[in-house]
């Protein structure tokens, strides 16, 4: 495909990412993607949005940071706004499903914190257990935002990114290093911020990858189609919003 067409491609592709302000996330029938741009990393932070069955609120299950997984009820206010969504293309009765686990997730971390997450950078095979609520692994020591959306739905035996057609990019290095040197300042435990530098240099799954995938709606999607839309995504939303980006979240 020739520059001129996917360009038209990408932007039919984005103008499926939607405002809050046109498309409230009360329109959010079971799962979606919601992404926002960061100034803290120069990048993008995602997220798994998903209607509250007890609720009826669309609410976004996030990884915040080391130990700190989120919940958060997606509103009319400015924190919400900044997030574009995509519903994730899924039978009704799967999203239904991951919805509900969705809410009992936040219910078990709420309740016992100690069963939170760590930050880690090489991600493979995670996936969640869900009684008693516990992320399973044979590789990797924890999440980032895009892969802890990644690993809700491999919970569940759906694969968003071709992983094995990641690559080492030289350029996610300095990335690596910034995530290592904040759970230095930040106090984590030293065994594991030791682990976690080990992991330096490894595929990175970037969050505008992620929702890339989700636009793209057919899954898996291959690095070529993941990486080329993330970077019209990630310039689309810091065109959209350059003095009100967010410096909470990675």
């Amino acid at each position: 495909m020739n520059a001129p067409a996917l360009a038209t491609t990408h932007a039919d592709v984005l103008s499926r990412l939607n405002v809050p302000t046109a498309r409230p996330f009360s329109e959010i029938q079971q799962l979606a993607v919601a992404i926002k741009v960061l100034t803290h990393f120069d990048g993008c932070h995602v997220g798994m949005a998903y209607k509250d069955a007890s609720t009826g609120l669309a609410k976004l299950l996030h990884f915040r940071w080391h130990h700190f997984v989120a919940s958060d009820v997606l509103s009319n206010t400015e924190s919400s706004t900044r997030y574009r969504w995509v519903a994730l293309n899924l039978p009704e009765e799967v999203a239904e499903v991951i919805s509900q686990f969705c809410s009992v997730f936040e219910e078990k971390h709420r309740a016992a914190p100690s069963r939170h997450i760590g930050s880690g950078l090489r991600y493979t095979d995670g996936t969640f257990k869900s009684d008693p609520l516990g992320f399973l692994t044979n590789d990797g020591c924890g999440l980032t935002c895009a892969t802890f959306v990644m690993a809700l739905l491999k919970t569940y035996g759906l694969e968003l990114l071709r992983q094995e057609e990641w690559p080492q990019r030289l350029e996610d290095q300095s990335f690596h290093e910034r995530i290592v040197q904040e759970l230095e300042e930040k106090g984590a435990e030293t065994e594991h911020v030791e682990a976690v530098r080990k992991e330096i240099g490894c595929a990175r799954y970037r969050p505008e990858e992620v929702a890339a995938a989700a636009l793209l709606g057919e899954f898996p999607v291959g690095f070529n189609q993941a990486s080329s839309l993330g970077v019209e995504i990630a310039r689309k939303l810091k065109q959209e919003q350059p003095s009100r980006l967010s410096r909470n979240a990675t």
